[in-house]
């Protein structure tokens, strides 16, 4: 439950500059809104390894050729990583800018539901 809550509270509105959230041992910490917000940058832009949008192109592209239309046009997010303020529009600009680059008349879409949090729960309680 405490996890539940600590979730809830950083999903921080990116005017407001920190938020206090208190433990449950009493202690109270400060987050500060930039770093919650601006922690899926690093999926990426990562140093040493592909960004997400890399990976996901990677995955299509090792797909049989005749499939690659249909995946491109069906990129859906789940997961609560894929909850992070701006995280649909950053993939959607930096998967643009790769296809550019690679595939000049590729169309592709990104879905993102509301439930995207649970999808993975969902998904695997169908199996």
């Amino acid at each position: 439950e405490f996890i539940i809550n600590l979730k809830n509270q950083c999903s921080l509105d990116p005017r407001v500059p920190s938020t206090d959230i208190q433990l449950p041992d009493g202690n109270v910490v400060a987050i500060d809104s930039s770093l919650v917000n601006e922690s899926s940058k690093f999926m990426f832009e990562s140093p040493k390894k592909d960004g997400i949008d890399d990976i996901i192109y990677q995955g299509i592209m090792a797909s049989d050729i005749h499939c690659r239309r249909d995946l491109f046009y069906n990129i859906i997010l789940s997961g609560g990583n894929t909850l992070a303020s701006g995280f649909t529009e950053k993939l959607s600009d930096s998967f643009e800018k790769l296809l550019k680059l690679r595939h000049a008349n590729t169309r592709f879409k990104v879905v993102s539901s509301p439930e995207r949090l649970y999808s993975p729960w969902i998904g695997g309680s169908i199996l």
